[in-house]
C-alpha cells in the first residue's frame, strides 16, 4: 500500500484504495482498479485527511437504508475521493499522509449559501463543549426558520381574527384554549377565529400555515371565583389582613378583599391550622389560622394584585379530586365533537390519569393527542409511567414550581426534557416565560434567557399564557419569544447532541446497511463523484456517476487493513445504532444533513395518513439544524405536526396521482416550492428528500440529495 492512499476493508465490504490531495507532494495518485486517474482527481475542497469525523470510520457501523449493493440505486452518491480519519484512530493505519490535522473541512464556496453555513456553524461543529462555548458570535446573522414550536393562549386580548392573523404572521404554531375560564360557547366561537385566520392563508397554497388547536382541561385543580364587577376586575391583599375562605357558592361571584370564593369543597378536611395557601403561581401566600365547617380564615402573608379565577395550590396536603371531573368529560367531548387536534391534560399524576382521558376521548377522538402536564412532586416521580402513555409532555412550572422547592425546578425541567429527547417523544415548556409582556412590551433579560435554555434544553414547544391571553403586547410577545429561539436554536452544539441521541439507540447488527452508509457520509464529506463498491470475493465494483452505473470485472483480492478487526470492533461499539428501518433512515438523514451542510430535509407521509410517518418523528429526534418539512393531505397531521421540534408541515391538498412515482414528484415539487417561497432554502442549497420505495406506511427507506 503506497503512502498517499488508505485501505479501509471489512469483511463484507472494501473501498480499495482512495486517493489522497492532489496538492500535497507526499501522496501519489494512481488509478484505483482500473478507473482513469483524471476521475479521481481531488478539487482540494477536501484536504484529503484533513477533515476530521468522516462517517466512513467515525461512524463505519451506521445502520442504513438496504443490502451495499442497492447503493447506487438508492443513495445517488459520488467516488470517494478522500477519506477523513479522527484523532483517536490515526495511529492504527499504515501510510497515511503526515498532513493529517484534526480540523473540520472548510466548506465550499459554491455550495450555495444555506442558512446553517451562516447562522453558529463553527460553533455547532466544534470539537467540545468549551470550544464550542467559545465560537459563539453574537453578530451571527440569524435565520429564517426556527424549529421550536411557539404555543400561544387565546384570551380577551388575542381572540379577534385580525389579531389572530398578525399572531399566525409572528410565529404561532398551536392555538391553547384554556378550559378553566370560559363557556362552551364561548371556546366555539375562539375556535372558529382561530381557523377562519388559517383559512385566509390561501389552503393548498404554498403559502398556507396549518394551526394546531389544543384543549387545556380543567383537570383537579382548585381556583378562586370571580372579582366582584367584572371578570377583568382587580383587588389588592394587604400584607398582615386577614382574608375569609369560603365555600358559599353565592359569593362564587362576589370575590373581594376580605372574602374569597374557592370550588374545593372539601379543602375546610385537607388543611390544618399552620397549612400554606398559595395562589396564582404562589405570587399570594396565605396562612390558615382557623377552620369552620364551610370557611377558613388566613392571614395574608404574601400580598398583591388578585384577579379572577385564579389558580390555588395546597402543599403537602392529600388532595382528593378525581383526575377527570365531570367538567372534564364535557369539556373532551366538546373538543372531540369540534376537532380539536391535541388535549393538555391538566395535573396528571400517574399513568391511569392519561388511560382515563383517552378513554374519554373515545373512538372518535382516538387521533386526538394527549399530552401530560406535570404540576406536582408526584407526577415527576412516576414520570416515567405517565411519558410511555402519553403522546407527549408539558412541563407546567408554574404550578411545579410550589410543589416542589423553587430550587428544584431546573432539575425537574432538564430531567424530563433530557427523558423526552431520549424516547423521542415531544415535550413543551410552559408558564411565565415571558410574564413581564402582560404589561411591557420588552422582556427582562432573566425571561429571555429563560426561553433561550428552554430550547437549549432540548423543548420541542415553548409556550405563552398570559402574554397573548389578557396581555397588552400579544403580538411583540409571539415575535420576541420566535427571535429568541431561533437564536438559541442555532446555538445548540448540534455535533453532541446528535452523537448522544445516537449512541443511546440500541446496537446495529446488519454490516451491509451500515458500512453503505458509513460511505455514503463519507462522500459527503469530500463531495465525492462516485464510489467505488466492491467485495473480496471479487465480485462486481459499481461506478455512480448521475445515478448511472456501470459494471467492471475485478480480478485481485483486495488488500485488508492491518487493524480493520479492531477498528470494526471499536466502531461497533461506539455506533449504537437500531435495527428498525425508519430509525436508520432517519439517523443517515440527519448525519447527511450536517456533512452537506442542507438547507432542509423534506419527507413524505403516506397518502391521507392520520399520523405522521415515524421516520419524521425520528428526524426531529434527532435535532438536525436543517428544517423538517413533512408533507401531509391530512389537515390534522399537519396541525399534530407542531409538537415536534423542527417539522414544517405542509398540507397538499390535491388529490392522488395514478401513477404513484408522479405523485410522489408532485408533492416533493410542491414542498420545494413552499420551502422556497418561505425561506428556507434557495438555487444552489442542498435538500434532503425521504421517500418510500412503494406505496403504504412503513417503507420510507430512499434518500435524495439534490441541488
Amino acid at each position: 500500500m503506497c503512502s498517499g492512499g488508505i485501505l479501509v476493508s471489512v469483511r463484507w465490504f472494501s473501498l480499495g484504495r482512495l486517493p489522497s490531495c492532489s496538492r500535497c507532494s507526499s501522496c501519489s495518485l494512481s488509478p484505483l482498479n482500473g478507473f482513469k486517474p483524471e476521475l479521481l482527481k481531488v478539487s482540494h475542497v477536501c484536504t484529503h485527511t484533513a477533515a476530521v469525523n468522516s462517517a466512513f470510520v467515525r461512524q463505519g457501523l451506521l445502520s442504513g437504508i438496504g443490502l451495499s449493493s442497492t447503493l447506487g440505486g438508492l443513495w445517488r452518491s459520488l467516488l470517494v475521493k478522500g477519506l477523513v480519519v479522527p484523532r483517536r484512530y490515526q495511529r492504527i493505519y499504515r501510510g497515511t499522509c503526515p498532513t493529517v490535522k484534526g480540523i473540520a473541512m472548510p466548506l465550499p464556496k459554491d455550495m450555495g449559501s444555506a442558512f446553517i453555513q451562516t447562522q453558529q456553524l463553527n460553533a455547532a461543529m466544534a470539537d467540545s463543549f468549551l470550544e464550542h462555548m467559545c465560537l459563539l458570535d453574537i453578530d451571527s446573522e440569524p435565520t429564517t426558520a426556527r424549529n421550536t414550536g411557539i404555543i400561544c393562549t387565546i384570551g380577551p386580548a388575542s381572540r379577534s381574527v385580525d389579531i389572530l392573523k398578525e399572531m399566525i404572521k409572528s410565529g404561532m404554531n398551536i392555538a391553547r384554549l384554556n378550559f378553566s375560564h370560559g363557556t362552551h360557547e364561548y371556546h366555539a366561537e375562539t375556535i372558529k377565529n382561530v381557523r377562519e385566520a388559517c383559512e385566509s392563508f390561501e389552503p393548498g397554497s404554498i403559502h398556507y400555515r396549518p394551526i394546531g388547536v389544543a384543549l387545556d382541561t380543567k383537570g383537579p385543580e382548585i381556583r378562586t371565583g370571580l372579582i366582584k364587577g367584572s371578570g377583568t376586575a382587580e383587588v389588592e391583599l394587604k400584607k398582615g389582613n386577614m382574608i375569609k375562605i369560603i365555600l358559599d357558592d353565592a359569593y362564587q361571584d362576589n370575590c373581594s378583599d376580605e372574602i374569597l370564593w374557592l370550588d374545593y369543597k372539601n379543602i375546610t378536611k385537607v388543611v390544618e391550622v399552620g397549612s400554606k395557601v398559595y395562589i396564582d403561581d404562589g405570587l399570594i401566600s396565605l396562612q390558615v389560622k382557623e377552620i369552620g365547617s364551610d370557611y377558613l380564615m388566613c392571614e395574608i402573608e404574601n400580598g398583591g394584585t388578585l384577579g379572577s379565577k385564579k389558580g390555588v395550590n395546597l402543599p403537602g396536603a392529600a388532595v382528593d379530586l378525581p383526575a377527570v371531573s365531570e367538567k372534564d368529560i364535557k369539556d373532551l367531548q366538546f373538543g372531540v365533537a369540534h376537532g380539536v387536534d391535541m388535549v393538555f391534560a391538566s395535573f396528571i399524576r400517574k399513568a391511569d390519569d392519561v388511560h382515563a382521558v383517552r378513554a374519554v376521548l373515545g373512538e372518535k377522538g382516538k387521533n386526538i393527542k394527549i399530552i401530560s402536564k406535570l404540576e406536582n412532586h408526584e407526577g415527576v416521580r412516576r414520570f416515567d409511567e405517565i411519558m410511555e402513555a402519553s403522546d407527549g409532555i408539558m412541563v407546567a412550572r408554574g404550578d411545579l414550581g410550589i410543589e416542589i422547592p423553587t430550587e428544584k425546578v431546573f432539575l425537574a425541567q432538564k430531567m424530563m426534557i433530557g427523558r423526552c429527547n431520549r424516547a423521542g417523544k415531544p415535550i413543551t415548556c410552559a408558564t411565565q416565560m415571558l410574564e413581564s409582556m402582560i404589561k411591557k412590551p420588552r422582556p427582562t433579560r432573566a425571561e429571555g434567557s429563560d426561553v433561550a435554555n428552554a430550547v437549549l434544553d432540548g423543548a420541542d414547544c415553548i409556550m405563552l399564557s398570559g402574554e397573548t391571553a389578557k396581555g397588552d403586547y400579544p403580538l411583540e410577545a409571539v415575535r420576541t419569544q420566535h427571535m429568541i429561539a431561533r437564536e438559541a436554536e442555532a446555538a445548540m452544539f448540534h455535533r453532541q447532541v446528535f452523537e448522544d441521541l445516537r449512541r443511546s439507540t440500541p446496537h446495529c447488527n446488519d454490516p451491509a446497511e451500515a458500512i453503505a452508509i458509513g460511505a455514503v457520509e463519507a462522500s459527503f464529506k469530500s463531495l465525492a463523484s462516485a464510489i467505488i463498491v466492491g467485495r473480496l470475493s471479487g465480485a462486481d465494483i459499481f461506478w455512480m456517476s448521475d445515478g448511472n452505473v456501470n459494471r467492471e470485472r475485478e480480478t485481485r483480492e483486495a488488500e485488508a487493513a492491518t487493524f480493520h478487526r479492531q477498528l470494526f470492533e471499536e466502531l461497533r461499539r461506539s455506533s449504537h445504532l437500531t435495527r428498525d428501518p425508519s430509525e436508520a433512515v432517519a439517523v443517515g438523514a440527519v448525519e447527511a444533513s450536517f456533512k452537506c451542510c442542507a438547507s432542509a430535509i423534506i419527507i413524505l407521509t403516506k397518502t391521507g395518513s392520520s399520523q405522521l410517518p415515524m421516520s419524521a418523528h425520528l428526524l426531529s429526534r434527532y435535532r438536525p439544524r436543517a428544517p423538517i418539512l413533512a408533507v401531509t393531505r391530512n389537515a390534522q397531521t399537519a396541525r399534530q405536526a407542531h409538537l415536534y421540534r423542527g417539522i414544517f408541515p405542509v398540507l397538499y391538498t390535491k388529490p392522488p396521482h395514478d401513477v404513484w412515482a408522479e405523485d410522489v414528484d408532485m408533492r416533493v415539487n410542491f414542498a420545494m416550492e413552499m420551502g422556497k417561497a418561505r425561506g428556507f432554502f434557495k438555487d444552489g442549497d442542498v435538500v434532503i428528500i425521504l421517500t418510500g420505495w412503494r406505496p403504504g406506511s412503513g417503507y420510507t427507506n430512499t434518500m435524495r440529495v439534490v441541488l
